[in-house]
């Protein structure tokens, strides 16, 4: 079974040097291929998803088949508000977090795209599931869009 998968190595990397390991800010970092993928784009947002808006994580499983887990995001001041589950000293403002919708799923493996309206918003970070009423915190692409265009 061909599922379009590809296999390309890697040509270089790098993580944003103010990536904090205690507190997960700024929890971000660039792969270059070794060549061009045969994939469609998707283009990085440039604002922060407001809290209500519906997003989705991409995230490959062991046996080879793409998942897809839909989450409602939560901005980083309501998240970091406490009735989340976590406190304005946890969540960070290079963060954003999100609720899955369906309680039997959990968000994708750490670094997996978080995509609200044909955009990236964020990669999974820390913080659980999601499920239960407590939100699973993202790295906010749009807060560190320009260290990611200058990294390019």
């Amino acid at each position: 079974m061909n599922n379009g998968s590809q296999i390309i190595k890697i040509a270089a990397h790098t993580f944003d040097a103010a990536f904090d390991f205690v507190t997960m800010e700024n929890n971000i970092g660039i792969l270059k291929l070794a060549k061009s993928a045969k994939a469609n784009v998707i283009k990085l947002a440039q604002q922060q998803p407001q809290t209500g808006a519906s997003g989705v994580i991409y995230s490959w499983s062991t046996n080879g088949i793409l998942n897809r887990v839909d989450v409602e995001l939560i901005s980083t001041s309501d998240c970091a508000s406490g009735d989340y589950g976590w406190s304005e000293d946890e969540v960070m403002k290079t963060m954003v977090c999100g609720v899955v919708k369906n309680s039997n799923t959990c968000v994708g493996r750490f670094g997996s795209p978080v995509v609200s309206d044909n955009k990236l918003v964020g990669l999974t970070s820390w913080g659980g599931c999601g499920t239960n009423g407590q939100a699973a915190v993202f790295t906010d692409v749009p807060s560190l869009r320009s260290w990611i265009k200058s990294s390019l």
